[in-house]
């Protein structure tokens, strides 16, 4: 008598196709999640970069004028010569740029 032949029936993954199925939908999802939410938070980081870097420069014109620093406040660049009557302000908070001891420009938001 001749036996039929025995079909391989699969009821189920394995585990290696398991695996690399979560590591397909792992990589889609770190894509999509940076894509979402990075250009603003980049928009927000380059915005006070850049107003810090404006007032680092008034800073050192300021430097080069007189001599000293001015103060942790910079009370000293509202004045027409230097700023005019209000300095910018960390876009994202609000908060105002201060001076560290070393005359650099920082933000407490976006150290």
């Amino acid at each position: 008598m001749i036996r039929p032949l025995a079909r391989n029936h699969r009821r189920g993954f394995s585990l290696i196709e398991i695996l690399a199925a979560l590591m397909i939908a792992a990589t889609v999802a770190t894509i999509a999640v940076t894509q979402f939410r990075t250009p603003g938070d980049t928009a927000h980081s380059r915005s006070c970069e850049l107003g810090r870097q404006i007032l680092q420069n008034e800073v050192q014109r300021h430097v080069d004028t007189t001599g000293s620093l001015p103060a942790t406040d910079m009370r000293q660049l509202t004045t027409a010569e230097y700023w005019g009557t209000t300095l910018p302000a960390c876009p994202v908070t609000g908060n105002a740029y201060t001076l560290d001891r070393s005359g650099n420009v920082t933000c407490a938001t976006h150290p």
